[in-house]
């Protein structure tokens, strides 16, 4: 009877193993695909004109995935100054940027009453027709030309038409003074340098966690 039982508890060992190794093995799948890519991700960000979903989205579940509370907090900062900083240079959400008529070519909805001036930026176009009430401060026309010239979008007039002039750009940092420009450069760098000293961390821990786990479950299938 004491060996059935014992045989029973050893299988039931094996099964934790078993779990115990399918965790390790996920783990370090989600390790790979989101906690380690984070430096790469922000890094890239800071040159994206898509960064704004970027990082509210698929930002949020990389920062998730770090795992530890404490690390989440140290990390949360960082991703609020990168924001800054691609503001900064002049980025912007990229549908805010767009005129009527450019909404309908990638089939947004809802802009429809706004082709009566098909080719001016629509919040700027909201504004001489108040068609809707605009929940935030509206961007000036000065903004949307270097959000529009920053994502590689046709340039647009003082009246915030577009003139359908695409303006070439050296780099992310166009807009910025030269002085401004080293300055935003090393906080950038700093930025990165700390998320991946705070990923090491969370690669460490989460390491350490699961392979004493694993003793533990070993130790007593003997």
């Amino acid at each position: 009877m004491a060996s059935e039982e014992e045989g029973q508890r050893k299988l039931r060992l094996e099964d934790v193993l078993d779990r115990v190794n399918r965790e390790i093995g996920e783990t370090i799948t989600v390790m790979g695909q989101e906690v380690c890519k984070i430096p790469d991700f922000i890094s890239s960000f800071f040159h994206s004109t898509s960064g704004w979903s970027d990082i509210h989205v698929e930002g949020h579940q990389k920062l998730q995935a770090l795992g530890y509370h404490d690390l989440v907090e140290r990390a949360k900062p960082l991703f609020g100054q990168a924001l800054d900083l691609w503001l900064e240079k002049g980025y912007r959400y990229g549908p805010s940027l767009l005129t009527a008529r450019e909404h309908e070519k990638i089939h947004s909805s809802g802009y429809e009453r706004f082709m009566v001036l098909p080719d001016t930026v629509v919040s700027i176009a909201n504004q001489t027709l108040k068609l809707s009430e605009e929940k935030d401060e509206p961007m000036s026309v000065g903004e949307i030309q270097r959000g529009r010239i920053l994502a590689g979008m046709p340039a647009i007039d003082d009246s915030g038409t577009v003139t359908g002039e695409i303006v070439p750009i050296s780099d992310s940092y166009h807009f910025l003074s030269e002085q401004r420009k080293g300055e935003v450069k090393v906080c950038e760098q700093q930025i990165v340098s700390t998320l991946r000293t705070i990923v090491n961390e969370a690669v460490g821990m989460k390491v350490a966690e699961l392979t004493r786990y694993k003793s533990i479950v070993r130790a007593a299938k003997r």
